[in-house]
């Protein structure tokens, strides 16, 4: 047994937790480390034990879940080897962030959401404030509050439905991995503040872009009807679109958008490693000018420029930071990120089946919020667009699980 955290040396502390156990489990790029005996660890830290699994995951820089698997209980996997001690450390840093009180250092910390902020109280000296919000394993905490009926266990609903999502997804899916459950990023244990605010004015940016769209979509459709009664002739759209001020802009499949994409994978290869976020999205932009194209076929280009034909949530999580460049320089709608997607997977059609993980990963890097993806894929208005239906089909089973956990988020919202 161990102190709560391992770092109290105090021989009479009275809060102590099993030291963690674990095992290397597989080989070569699959080897995982286990950790055996985590739900007794977390029984003793009073806390789900997918919170320390999801906290692993992120200070790591790699891929963590919890599972139950048949005739071995309820593990902890970690990708790679990792040293048992290095772990330990870890979890001391995820006790003093979200089980130990900041004033008196206890382990008597409550967790609670108030307004979509996580808070604690602590039940030794009452001390009751914000816990740390920008951390990316808060994000995943609001998004699995603790049950307070049962002991801080996930809410059961949303938790078989990541069961059912996960058994319809390796049916559906070649390259399926229960690993892939969410983006890791090693860089979003800062604790700067601006980035939460950026986060939410983004937010808000989207719900804002959002009621704008169908007020585009008319104004395009009743320009495109007067061009057509004065030229005399319709609008070809299968290689040209509208934008929202009525100029003409090169659309997807046109030999204008196909130049692009080959200059703009030159560049790729040409800068290498040494490419950077910002040198990529002043080379794009600059084409743009000279193109005239809209904000989505310009996401579009991107993805082709920087994957090539290879789409899968590892290359999308690579190349994140570059595609969050270009999303949010255009401050660009949920409707319109789905659009370069599918059209991309119009393009490329073998990369539809690991589309459900990407869409994972779209949803986590809040380039479209749940709700958006969900109206975007429910709509009939979207059919006729590239891809969307091949996308929509490869993504029935997320899409499913997305539903049950909204409707379950709003069953607790009710209760």
């Amino acid at each position: 047994m161990l102190n709560i955290p391992s770092t109290n040396v105090d021989p009479q502390n009275c809060y102590q937790m099993p030291r963690l156990i674990s095992r290397l489990e597989g080989r070569g790029n699959g080897i995982k480390t286990c950790i055996v005996n985590m739900a007794d660890v977390a029984r003793a830290l009073n806390r789900p034990p997918q919170y320390a699994t999801a906290w692993f995951g992120a200070e790591l820089g790699t891929q963590s879940h919890y599972v139950d698997k048949n005739g071995d209980g309820d593990l902890c996997l970690i990708d790679g080897p990792h040293d048992i001690s290095v772990v330990q450390d870890l979890l001391d840093g995820f006790i003093e962030k979200y089980v130990c009180c900041e004033d008196c250092h206890q382990p008597e910390l409550d967790m609670y959401i108030t307004k979509g902020v996580l808070q604690g109280k602590c039940k030794a000296c009452g001390w009751d404030d914000e816990l740390d919000n920008v951390h990316r394993v808060t994000n995943f905490i609001l998004k699995h509050p603790p049950d307070k009926l049962t002991g801080g266990k996930i809410n059961k609903k949303a938790a078989k439905a990541v069961e059912l999502w996960k058994h319809e997804l390796s049916d559906t899916c070649d390259d399926y991995d229960d690993d892939d459950l969410f983006f890791t990023d090693t860089g979003s244990s800062s604790s700067d503040h601006k980035l939460k605010k950026e986060k939410k004015d983004k937010k808000e940016h989207k719900e804002k872009k959002g009621k704008k769209d169908k007020k585009d979509k008319k104004e395009k459709k009743e320009k495109k009807d007067a061009n057509a009664s004065t030229d005399g002739s319709e609008f070809d759209t299968a290689s040209e679109t509208m934008s929202p001020s009525g100029s003409r802009v090169k659309g997807y499949g046109s030999n204008e958008v196909n130049t692009m994409i080959k200059t703009m994978k030159a560049y790729v290869e040409e800068s290498g490693e040494h490419m950077t976020v910002g040198g990529f999205s002043d080379e794009l932009r600059a084409t743009q000018l000279v193109e005239v194209l809209d904000n989505k076929m310009m996401l579009y280009v991107a993805l082709e420029a920087l994957l090539g034909q290879e789409m899968d949530s590892h290359s999308v999580y690579e190349r994140k930071d570059y595609l969050a460049e270009v999303i949010d320089e255009g401050s660009m709608s949920a409707s319109d990120v789905l659009w370069a997607f599918s059209a991309y997977i119009q393009a490329h059609p073998s990369t539809a089946k690991g589309f459900p993980k990407v869409l994972k990963g779209i949803c986590d890097e809040d380039w479209a919020i749940e709700a958006e993806i969900l109206e975007y894929y429910s709509s009939d208005s979207f059919c006729t667009e590239p891809g969307f239906l091949v996308a929509k089909r490869h993504a029935g089973a997320f899409l499913g699980w997305l539903s049950t956990v909204q409707a379950s988020d709003e069953d607790e919202d009710k209760e």
